[in-house]
């Protein structure tokens, strides 16, 4: 069969173009989850903007992990009473509930014509 040798080469490539769209997605969400925290975390000093770190782990099994390190960083954030001059609480669980939803709409875009 003409081409089938073609065909066949593509349709082998779809789960690793799929796994690699996933990770570019998860990344581009993540990012977008720490940069939008960054924007609404709470500044008197700095210190706790200072301490942000997104990390990733497990390769193609991507874990992307973004924390706030100071000792009183979780106070901040669920601290609902506390007025801030710059920020808000819950500067790390608002962003994520606002891109997390985006991640399949990101994937599908990465994935595109995946053949």
């Amino acid at each position: 069969m003409k081409g089938f040798s073609e065909v066949k080469s593509k349709l082998q490539k779809i789960p690793n173009k799929m796994q690699d769209s996933g990770v570019e997605g998860l990344r581009e969400v993540g990012k977008q989850i720490f940069d939008s925290s960054q924007a609404q975390v709470p500044v008197d000093t700095g210190a706790l903007r200072s301490s942000a770190t997104m990390t990733e782990s497990g390769g193609k099994n991507l874990t992307i992990t973004i924390a706030y390190n100071a000792d009183y960083a979780l106070y901040v954030h669920e601290k609902l009473g506390n007025v801030h001059p710059h920020g808000n609480a819950k500067y790390l669980e608002n962003p994520f509930n606002q891109y997390a939803p985006t991640l399949e709409k990101v994937v599908q875009s990465k994935i595109g014509d995946i053949t």
